[in-house]
Order: structure tokens, then sequence, then C-alpha cells
């Protein structure tokens, strides 16, 4: 049968539909019939006579007075379903397996805890670095890019963190971190705007890491993806290479996929 496996046969008239539907989860609201077409790239005849058996089924409803359409109830209930079925960090966990091998370095999955960020998941690199933090290790909030995650997309972090710090004399261990900014507030400002943050050799001397948050369905943040790489790879080149791997692997708010990494939809060592 030669070297390439045949693909299974399926019903194109399903695969339409699903391609009508799709329309829309990228369209912006309710729908006209022209919209529905241009953007699935079926005729609009076509289109018409799926969107009736897509009524009939419950997955689309028309407006009686604007004649848009919309996802009907049956749509919404299957949304919830499968909303109460995902394992956000189950896809987050093969996130990271799939971000190792772009990048052929050590990477990282955290979460928030009490004291600051806590490691709970763990992929080596085949090079030769040696890190201190291993699964289960807590890394400080403002001395780490994975803990700068979390200040920055998580405003109780980030309050937490400015309650901290406000009227402390001593301010000569943050004044690394900020980056050339005057406070805790405008730093996690420039990296929400990045998508994510790196720092080199504060947390760990010799190293550069750079990490990027991890958000829910309903926009929530909780995880981070963390890349650790020897200080001397880490060219502006290269550390902008993988801020563009964490930040946008995989695209996963997408249709198809469930959880988005990287910049909010709404640069610390380790």
């Amino acid at each position: 049968m030669g070297n390439s496996e045949r693909k299974p046969t399926g019903i194109q008239s399903v695969e339409v539909a699903g391609t009508l539907l799709k329309a829309f989860v990228d369209l912006p609201g309710p729908a006209s019939l022209t919209q529905l077409s241009g953007h699935s790239r079926i005729t609009p005849t076509k289109a018409r006579r799926y969107l009736v058996s897509l009524i009939r089924a419950g997955l689309v409803s028309q407006s009686q007075e604007t004649g848009r359409y919309e996802l009907g109830p049956l749509a919404l209930s299957i949304g919830l379903t499968a909303l109460g079925q995902f394992d956000v960090m189950r896809h987050a966990s093969q996130r990271l397996t799939s971000i190792r091998e772009q990048t052929g370095e050590t990477t990282f999955l955290s979460v928030k805890s009490v004291s600051g960020a806590s490691i709970i998941e763990f992929r080596e690199s085949n090079g030769p670095i040696a890190l201190t933090a291993r699964v289960g290790a807590t890394l400080p909030f403002l001395t780490t890019a994975t803990g700068w995650t979390f200040v920055s997309f998580d405003p109780d972090v980030e309050a937490e963190m400015i309650n901290e710090w406000t009227g402390t004399e001593d301010r000569a261990p943050l004044t690394e971190v900020l980056r050339g900014h005057d406070s805790i507030a405008a730093r996690a400002a420039s990296i929400r705007d990045l998508g994510y943050v790196h720092l080199e050799g504060v947390f760990q001397v010799g190293t550069c890491a750079i990490s990027a948050p991890v958000f829910d369905l309903r926009n929530r943040l909780i995880a981070s993806l963390t890349v650790v790489l020897p200080r001397e790879r880490a060219t502006s080149e290269r550390i902008s290479e993988i801020g563009t791997i964490l930040g946008n692997s995989g695209k996963l708010g997408s249709a198809s996929e469930h959880v988005t990494v990287g910049r909010d939809p709404d640069v610390s060592s380790a």
C-alpha cells in the first residue's frame, strides 16, 4: 500500500457543517447569511440549506427580528459539557513538552503558591545546564521570570507585592528586576504589553529565563511556562524567539484548543 497511510473516509456534509459552525466562533456576535457564507467560503444558497438543518438540530438559532444567525441551545450545551470535561493542566503539560522540543532548552510548568510560584512539572534539555530548581521548588515572585509572570498577570499577586514593598527603605534588591521602571506596577504593565518576561542571572547566576502565562477558558491565570538556558546563549534574538514560542505556542485559545498561552486575552531568572 506504499509508505503513506490512507486517511479514513468521512462524511463531507458533516465537515461542511463544521466549517460553517466555526464561522460563528470567528465572527463577532450574530451574523448574517452573507457574513457566514463569505467567512466559510460556502455559497449563500448552500449555506442557507445547511443553516436550516442546523437550526432544526438546535445548533443554530435565527433572530425573528433581524434575520441574523447565532449559535443555538444545543451548541451551548455542548460547549458547557466540553468546558466541564476539559483538563486545563493536562493541556498545559502537553504544551510544556512541545516547547521543550521546539527550543531544545529546559522547560518547566509552575502554579501560584502562598509564597511564590511552585514548579509542578519539569522537562530537562540535553544541554549542559545545572539548575538548583526542581519539581516542588518555590520561586520568589520578584526575583524570577516565573514569579514576575504571576505578578504581571494576577492582580491579587501584583497588589500583594506592591503592598509588601510600599514604604520599604532598602529597595536595592528590587532595583535590578525593575529594569529601569520606577515601580512594580510599571514593570508589570510593560510585561503584560510584551506578553512574556525574561531575567538573566538574578535568581541563579549564569542562566537566563523566559516565562509566559497560561490562561484558562475564562481568561484566568492558571500557570506559568518557563524556558531556561545558559546566559551565553541568551542573545536578544534567541530571547525574542523563545518569547514568541511561549507567547504563541499552539495558539491554544483557538476554536480547536482551549488554553491561551502568552499575552492576556484581556523580562528574572527561572
